[in-house]
């Protein structure tokens, strides 16, 4: 028993030891093939880079990779090291100070084109993540693709996207309330005395439902008519966004209208007048009119003063 005890604190030191190796070793590589790239030996460092077994250096592996790649002239290669990055880390930005300007420039374009995708992967991510009950997990996931759906240009903007944002917007609040049930704290209670038999107990409808009830079919536009911006002359120079969260009563009229996150002070109260106006097909559960809840998120170009 002892000699078998010996040999296994023998074995973990071991692979502490190689574990620890490994890491330099890959240090040691990185170093070596930013050296060869410096020295213009880019091949070399490809082939240095390649070598690199390490997840924690991935973005700077593919990123000094597309360094070799753009040396070589490969600038459809150089994109797909980046797009690698991209995915991994949508909020990611190349310092200016440590990179080239061509290949920060590079890694902005490929940004642009690839945020979209990283978006729905982050989306897919997080609502695993939910479905399987890890509500903090699963709510960080939801911000980050808000945050990258965010930064997406006005020009890539899709419908997509937009219902998108309004799952990921819906069930980051449905995640931290689950969060909230789970650390509330619950009060101590005798069990209560065992009753009779009764009449089965009718389920109580919630206040309102969203996109997260499958079983509802959500409400239709009938009329949206967004308010013209009118500030175009005083307005600063970039592309509002704000989110109306909506309640829509049984008969397709919106009951409650809240601005959760402003478009711009002197436009939103134009905003939240109009809204009171809308009307829609109301959202319908097994047959019968409900409430339901609607998250609309608002883009504006001052540029083109057209609504998004």
């Amino acid at each position: 028993m002892k000699t078998r005890t010996i040999t296994l604190s023998g074995a973990v030191v071991l692979m502490v030891v190689c574990a620890s190796h490994g890491a330099r070793a890959n240090q040691e590589m990185l170093a070596s093939a930013k050296t060869l790239y410096e020295s213009a030996s880019y091949e070399a460092a490809l082939s240095e880079l390649s070598a690199i077994q390490n997840s924690e250096l991935a973005d700077a592996v593919d990123t000094y990779k597309a360094l070799c790649l753009l040396g070589l002239g490969r600038t459809r290669d150089a994109e797909q090291a980046l797009e690698l990055v991209v995915i991994r880390k949508p909020l990611l930005m190349l310092d200016d100070d440590e990179y080239s300007p061509r290949v920060v420039a590079l890694f902005r374009d490929v940004r642009k084109k690839a945020l979209p995708v990283a978006a729905q992967q982050l989306y897919s991510n997080a609502r695993s993540d939910y479905d399987n009950k890890k509500y903090e997990a699963a709510a960080a996931g939801f911000k980050q693709a808000l945050q990258v759906m965010a930064d997406i240009g006005t020009e890539s903007q899709t419908q997509t996207l937009a219902d998108l944002k309004e799952l990921s917007s819906g069930f980051a609040t449905l995640a931290e309330a689950k969060i909230a049930a789970q650390v509330a704290p619950r009060a101590a209670a005798t069990p209560p005395p065992a009753l009779a038999p009764s009449a089965p107990v009718a389920r109580i409808a919630p206040a309102f439902y969203t996109l997260a009830d499958i079983d509802v079919t959500p409400p239709v536009v009938m009329s949206q008519q967004i308010p013209p911006w009118t500030f175009t002359p005083y307005a600063p120079n970039r592309v509002f966004s704000g989110t109306l969260e909506l309640v829509i009563d049984e008969k397709g009229s919106v009951e409650t209208v809240t601005l959760s996150d402003p478009v711009w002070p002197p436009y939103d109260l134009a905003l939240l007048q109009a809204a009171k106006r809308w009307q829609y097909q109301p959202a319908v559960r097994q047959g019968t009119p409900v409430k339901f809840k609607r998250i609309l998120v608002i883009n504006i170009d001052p540029s083109t003063q057209r609504p998004r």
